[in-house]
This record gives structure tokens, C-alpha cells and sequence, in this order.
């Protein structure tokens, strides 16, 4: 699977956010999902054990539209003006069981800049 390997985000803080990943192969086609679950976490440090951001598949603001290869990660605004940090490190991983081996697909990766609400 190929992916944009470094992005880097901005968060406007209290607006709704919504960034979309497509997923293809060496040839630039489709990548079928299915079978597949999503998470995204950020956090300070690269290190860290804390959160500052998990989103995940299952009704955790991450959708997977299997069959186009499609990430869909959304926050609420209420979520975003929750948050509470100025540069976080973040990295998408996929993950599908065969044959009850698990498998770990590294996504997009990179810094999560969030632009302070100016009116509360």
C-alpha cells in the first residue's frame, strides 16, 4: 500500500475537521480494504504514551470505504475545541488479521498543528 508517507495537518480549533486518505498500490490503483481497521493517534512526543488525539474504525471518527480504498477521519467541533495543544506527532496505521497473524500497515505520518479558536 502506498500512501503520502509524510503530511503534516493543521486543526483549527472548535471547526469540524475532516481529512480523507486514499490508499493505492505501486501501480496507482485501488487498494481493496476490506477486512481492515484504522486508527490514528497523536501525541507530543514521539515517545509518549499519552494521547492527545485516538480516533479509531468502529464509530471512533475514522470510516473505511473498503471497495475505493478511502480513509474518511472526521472530528467534531466540539472534539476539536476540546483539544488543548500546539504540535503533536500522528501516524495512521491500518491493521487485518490472516490466518490469525496480524498485520500492521504503516499510513501517512507527520505533525498535527493546531490553530487556536479566537472566539469562544
Amino acid at each position: 500500500m502506498l500512501f503520502e508517507p509524510t503530511t503534516d495537518l493543521v486543526i483549527v480549533q472548535g471547526e469540524s475537521w475532516h481529512i480523507q486518505v486514499e490508499c493505492q498500490d505501486e501501480d496507482g490503483g485501488v487498494v481493496d480494504l476490506t477486512g481492515y481497521t484504522a486508527a490514528l493517534k497523536a501525541r507530543e512526543e514521539l515517545n509518549d504514551t499519552t494521547n492527545l488525539i485516538a480516533l479509531a474504525t468502529g464509530g471512533a471518527g475514522i470510516t473505511i470505504t473498503a471497495n475505493l480504498g478511502l480513509l474518511d477521519i472526521v472530528m467534531t467541533a466540539a472534539q476539536t475545541a476540546a483539544l488543548d495543544f500546539d504540535s503533536a506527532y500522528y501516524e495512521i496505521e491500518l491493521y487485518k488479521t490472516i490466518s490469525d497473524e496480524p498485520i500492521v500497515v504503516k499510513g501517512p505520518r507527520g505533525f498535527i498543528r493546531l490553530q487556536a479558536e479566537v472566539v469562544t
